[in-house]
C-alpha cells in the first residue's frame, strides 16, 4: 500500500502511546460523517482510526508538521551492577549532570528495554523492573531512554484532557460538557479554522498565534490565560494536540466531502428514486467498493499532503502580516483620519460597528444568508453569524475589549487580515496603504477614551474637507 512506509512510522510511535489508561474516551464523528450511506462511513471511521488512533491510543501520521516528540535517549557505561533481593535490579550509572531518568527506560539490547522505577540523580543508582536477565559488568554500554517516542503529543492529550475537554470537548468539536451554559461557544477545530492570527487572510494560524491565544486568553469570553499553567515544553504540546485535533477535523471533512457527492444518505436515496439513472441500493454499493479499491489510496495521499503543505506554509515569514510602516502617534489628526475610514464607504466599518461604535451597526439588524445555500436560505434571526452558524456580535469598541489581543499590533492584523471564520474582512488589500491602518487603529484604540475635546473636533473638520480615498 503507498503509505506503508509512513504508517511504519506511525505505527512504532503510536505503541509508545498505547496503554493510557488515565482517560476511557472516544473521538466523536462528525454529523457530515453520520449522514454518509453506511458503507462510506465505516471508510471515513477506518481511516481515522488508522492515521489518528483513539484518545488512549494515539497515532502521530508523521506526514503532519507536528511536533510528536521524538525520542530522547543518553549513553552511558555501567559502574556496577546487582541484584537485589527484592527482585529489583540496582544499576549504578555515572550521573550525567545529576539528570532525573525516573519514568524512562534502560535498553541493554534492542531487544531487551527495563523501566526504570526510581533514580537517584545524585549518584546515578537506578531501579528497574523487572529483573534484568543479562549479565552486565562495569564499563558495559547502556542507553538511557528519557522521553519516549511521541511523549509531546501525550503530553498535550493530558493536558488537554486535564485543561480543555470540559469546554472544547474530547473531539475538539466545542461541545464539551459546559459548553452549552457559554456565551460565546468554545471554539470547534474540527474545520481547522482559528479567528486570530497573524498571517493573511488565505492562511491558516501558526504555532505562535495558537501559544498566544493560550497564553493570554480571549478577553470577554470563558477562554482563561494559561500562561501560569503551561510552562516550557508544557505550551508546545498543548499547541501540538490543538493543531492534531484540528488535522484530524479537517481530514475527516474532506473526506465527507469527496464521499458526500455521491454517497450521503439522501444523494442515494435520490439516486434509487431516480427513474432515468435506474440504480439500486446493492449497485451503489458495489459501485462505491470499487471506487475505494482504486481510488482511496491516492485520495487519503493528496488529502494529507494538501492539509500539511497548508499548515506547513502558516510557518513561512512570507505569510505573516507585518506592518511596512511604523505606527504613527496616536495625534487628535491621525484619530479624525481614521475615524473619517471608519465611516466611509471603502470600509463600511459602521454597517456593522455602528456609527458611534457600539456594535450596533444596520447589520445586525439583517437577516443574513447562509453559505452554501442555493436557493438563499436566511437564518431565522437578524444579524450576523460565524462559519460554525453561531450568531455573533460585532465588537462594541467602547469597551475597550479585543479578543485577538490588545496591543497596536494586534488590531493592525485584525483590520488587515480580518477575523477568520466571522463577517469580519481584512483591508490589507483594498486598502492597501499601511499608513490608514494605523489611522484605523488610532481611532479603534481611541473610542474608549472619547471626549470630544475641541482638538479633535477641529482635527475631524479638517479632514472632512479631503476626500478620503
Amino acid at each position: 500500500m503507498k503509505f506503508r512506509n509512513i504508517l511504519l512510522s506511525a505505527g512504532l510511535l503510536c505503541a509508545a502511546l498505547t496503554g493510557c489508561g488515565e482517560f476511557k474516551s472516544e473521538f466523536s464523528l462528525n454529523e457530515k460523517t453520520t449522514n454518509l450511506m453506511p458503507e462510506a462511513e465505516d471508510v471515513v471511521k477506518e481511516q481515522l482510526h488508522e492515521y489518528f488512533g483513539t484518545p488512549e491510543d494515539l497515532v502521530g501520521w508523521l506526514k503532519f508538521p507536528i511536533d510528536y516528540g521524538a525520542e530522547e535517549t543518553v549513553t552511558l557505561r555501567v559502574k556496577s551492577f546487582e541484584e537485589s533481593a527484592s527482585g529489583k535490579i540496582v544499576l549504578d550509572v555515572a550521573a550525567d549532570e545529576q539528570a532525573d531518568y525516573q519514568g524512562g527506560s534502560i535498553k541493554v539490547s534492542e531487544e531487551e528495554i527495563y523501566q526504570i522505577s526510581s533514580h537517584d540523580p545524585s549518584s546515578g543508582t537506578v531501579f528497574v523492573k523487572p529483573g534484568i536477565e543479562a549479565k552486565l559488568k562495569t564499563g558495559d554500554e547502556v542507553t538511557i531512554v528519557k522521553r519516549h517516542g511521541g511523549w509531546k503529543l501525550k503530553r498535550g492529550r493530558n493536558l488537554y484532557m486535564k485543561h480543555c475537554v470540559h469546554c472544547h470537548g474530547v473531539s475538539g468539536d466545542g461541545e464539551g460538557p459546559t459548553a452549552q451554559y457559554l456565551s460565546p461557544l468554545p471554539r470547534d477545530y474540527r474545520k481547522g479554522v482559528f479567528k486570530f492570527t497573524s498571517t493573511i487572510s488565505t492562511e491558516k494560524a501558526a504555532r505562535r498565534d495558537l501559544a498566544q491565544t493560550l497564553y493570554e486568553g480571549i478577553q470577554g469570553t470563558s477562554m482563561p490565560s494559561f500562561k501560569l499553567k503551561l510552562i516550557g515544553d508544557d505550551m508546545e504540546a498543548m499547541v501540538g494536540y490543538v493543531r492534531f485535533l484540528a488535522t484530524r477535523g479537517e481530514f475527516e471533512l474532506r473526506l465527507d466531502g469527496e464521499f458526500g457527492v455521491d454517497y450521503s444518505k439522501d444523494v442515494v436515496t435520490r439516486r434509487i428514486k431516480d427513474e432515468d439513472e435506474k440504480i439500486t441500493r446493492q449497485e451503489i454499493i458495489e459501485e462505491f467498493r470499487s471506487m475505494i479499491e482504486s481510488d482511496l489510496p491516492d485520495l487519503v495521499d493528496s488529502t494529507a499532503t494538501i492539509l500539511a503543505e497548508d499548515w506547513e506554509r502558516a510557518e513561512s515569514p512570507d505569510v505573516m502580516v507585518v506592518p511596512k510602516k511604523p505606527r504613527p502617534e496616536p495625534t487628535p489628526e491621525s484619530i479624525a483620519r481614521g475615524r473619517a475610514l471608519y465611516l466611509s464607504k471603502d470600509t463600511k466599518c459602521a454597517d456593522c460597528h455602528g456609527v458611534t461604535g457600539y456594535g450596533d451597526g444596520k447589520q445586525t439588524e439583517e437577516y443574513a444568508q447562509m453559505p452554501g445555500t442555493t436557493p438563499p436560505i436566511t437564518y431565522a434571526k437578524p444579524g450576523l453569524y460565524d462559519d460554525w452558524g453561531h450568531p455573533i456580535k460585532p465588537r462594541n469598541l467602547h469597551s475597550g475589549m479585543y479578543r485577538g489581543g490588545r496591543r497596536p499590533i494586534d488590531i493592525f492584523r485584525r483590520i488587515s487580515a480580518g477575523i477568520k471564520g466571522t463577517p469580519m474582512p481584512g483591508f490589507g488589500t483594498s486598502l492597501n496603504d499601511d499608513g490608514k491602518i494605523w489611522d484605523l487603529v488610532n481611532y479603534v484604540m481611541s473610542v474608549p477614551y472619547e471626549n470630544n475635546s475641541s482638538e479633535i473636533k477641529h482635527a475631524e473638520k479638517e479632514v472632512a474637507e479631503h476626500t478620503v480615498k
